[in-house]
């Protein structure tokens, strides 16, 4: 037949020159389905196991040194949190004046205009604080150390993730029996044994493995080179109106939006699961629901040339989004390693932990979220710079930056009540966390004085008591200025008879120290006893060990002997 043969032919085509890195020839226009050495799993390992004193304040210490580092956690909580309360406060204070003052001055503009100053029926010195909405938002949201850009985006959120180790333990005792004080039998923990754990996973933070037990055959590398961190886009347009980059990064937090997850994949929408057959047999619908930003692999193209693909080897890995950086120590840095495993005996410690597929310790992903809204609205001022006009930040006659930022189409009264609100619920939980925070010094208090809270009705009583008197020094100092028949005065005296009421019960159901310790000393005694420290720290001997006990129902003839003085003491 014309035209049939059954010959082959052989053509050569072009020729390219790819980069030797070996990771990066594993892309195409800088994605790659999937990376060697990438895994999203976690992995277990047992540590070491020690068999610690049936004393209960050495148990509670390490060399002495849990108790320092928990004093040192206690004085910082002391003078954190009631800063942080204090701050908290003040924002809100500056909030709820800065929207009294703005209210009554606001000026509603349409989304048309050109120049802001039609708004106002020409250019003014100071313009008026501005309201406006728009269902027209065009913007563009970049991270350059990525080469990553998304259109329609006011803000991107870069979100790290880092493969470490963390250290738990558990403890685990027999039951023993011994004779009490009163002549009876009576049953206690003993032979206690203490068991390390380390889980090894993706986690929002580094952990320092310095502190563990085993810190050479879990080390966790500290590398960080691209923090978490959202980038505000530089062109964010409502309608013809430009947003300047410093009101979308107003620094008192008012952009509200919501965000979603972005992905790359080849035909821009949702990939297959493993798990979508399984959905589909029990009547569901795979990826219904799913909010998920899905743009082409194509838009990677810039990732390549990247800093952070070529400084740091990131690639795009896709399952879910992710970069991945994987984590390679120098040659001197293993050796070292490999020393201090040796030193600690881990170094021929293998588990079947190890056999996982996991992450590296020291791997980095990176994900992140996007700002897409359809509608948004906008109080701020008209600002002028590099020869254009802008939406940006009004600033107040006290100096309070006000440039707030809503999803959808919102009145200026409902954005004020959503910022005050927000304001608000930062406040309640410093409070909550002052109610803690008071448990500390009503201690030192009453021990300092020589008293003692027996109850938890007291220890409550006392905490409120003082939690309540701090608030309201802090309420005083902030709204110095506002008092005159306000709610805000009303709650004051109100939390303030409550606090002199309780504290007044505190003190008279308190007991004295059976110690009969008191100033400085007293408080430092009640102090070392929360923290666990050894008796030695606050002038008192150690205590003598307490001999092996006879676990229960174990015969008594199967307890080793004790020495006639240990004997005669236990009796």
């Amino acid at each position: 037949m014309p035209g049939y043969s059954s010959w082959g032919t052989y053509r050569q085509g072009r020729t390219y020159y790819v980069s030797d890195d070996p990771q990066r020839s594993k892309m195409r226009n800088g994605c790659a389905s999937a990376m060697p050495g990438y895994s999203s799993w976690g992995t277990y390992r047992q540590g070491r196991t020690y068999y610690v004193s049936d004393d209960p304040q050495r148990s509670k210490m390490r060399n002495g040194c849990a108790a320092g580092c928990f004093m040192f956690l206690f004085a910082i909580a002391m003078v954190a949190i009631p800063w942080a309360l204090f701050g908290a406060e003040q924002e809100f204070h500056d909030r709820l004046e800065a929207f009294s003052e703005v209210e009554g001055e606001l000026v509603s503009c349409m989304d048309n205009k050109k120049h802001l100053w039609d708004c106002y029926g020409g250019k003014k010195a100071q313009p008026p604080p501005t309201h406006i909405t728009s269902s027209r938002v065009s913007a563009s949201s970049a991270d350059t150390e990525f080469g990553v850009q998304l259109k329609g985006a006011l803000a991107l959120d870069r979100s790290t993730e880092y493969c470490q180790w963390q250290e738990f333990s558990t403890k685990n005792c027999d039951t023993c029996t011994r004779t009490g004080e009163n002549g009876e039998e009576e049953k206690y923990n003993c032979n206690c044994r203490v068991t390390f754990h380390y889980v090894k996973a993706w986690r929002s933070h580094r952990i320092n493995s310095l502190v563990f037990d085993q810190p050479a055959a879990h080390h966790n590398p500290q590398r960080d080179p691209y923090p978490s961190e959202r980038l505000f886009a530089r062109d964010a347009r409502a309608g013809e109106i430009e947003l300047s980059h410093e009101l979308l990064d107003n620094p008192h937090g008012a952009f509200r939006t919501s965000s979603r997850n972005v992905e790359w994949t080849a035909d821009s929408r949702r990939e297959d699961r493993w798990y979508d057959g399984v959905m589909r047999f029990f009547g569901f619908t795979p990826g219904k629901g799913d909010r998920t930003r899905y743009e082409g692999l194509w838009a990677l193209k810039r990732h390549t040339d990247s800093p952070a693909a070529r400084e740091h080897r990131f690639v795009y890995v896709g399952k879910g989004g992710f970069f991945y950086s994987p984590y390679e120590a120098s040659k001197y840095e293993q050796m070292f390693k490999y020393f201090i495993e040796y030193m600690e005996g881990s170094l021929l410690d293998w588990q079947l932990g190890d056999l996982v597929p996991a992450c590296t310790a020291g791997d980095i992903r990176v994900s992140y979220r996007v700002h897409d809204p359809s509608e948004v609205s906008v109080i701020g001022a008209a600002v002028e710079g590099d020869g254009r006009h802008r939406m940006g930040i009004y600033t107040t006659s006290k100096n309070y930056q006000l440039g707030i930022v809503h999803e959808g189409i919102k009145e200026p009264f409902e954005m004020f009540e959503r910022e005050a609100w927000e304001a608000k619920k930062i406040c309640f939980l410093w409070r909550a966390a002052m109610l803690l925070w008071a448990l500390g010094p009503a201690h030192l208090v009453a021990a300092f004085f020589g008293r003692r809270l027996p109850t938890y009705t007291l220890k409550l009583a006392a905490a409120v008591s003082t939690a309540g008197a701090g608030i309201v020094l802090i309420w005083v100092f902030i709204w110095r200025e506002d008092f005159g028949g306000q709610l805000q005065d009303a709650m004051m005296i109100v939390l303030l008879g409550v606090a002199i009421g309780l504290g007044y019960m505190s003190v008279k159901q308190s007991q004295p120290d059976p110690n009969g310790e008191s100033g400085f000393g007293g408080a430092w005694v009640w102090l070392c006893t929360l923290c666990g420290a050894p008796r030695s720290w606050y002038g008192q001997e150690p205590e003598e060990a307490v001999p092996s006990a006879v676990p229960a129902g174990q015969p008594a003839a199967s307890a080793p002997e004790m020495p006639p003085s240990m004997s005669k003491k236990e009796n």
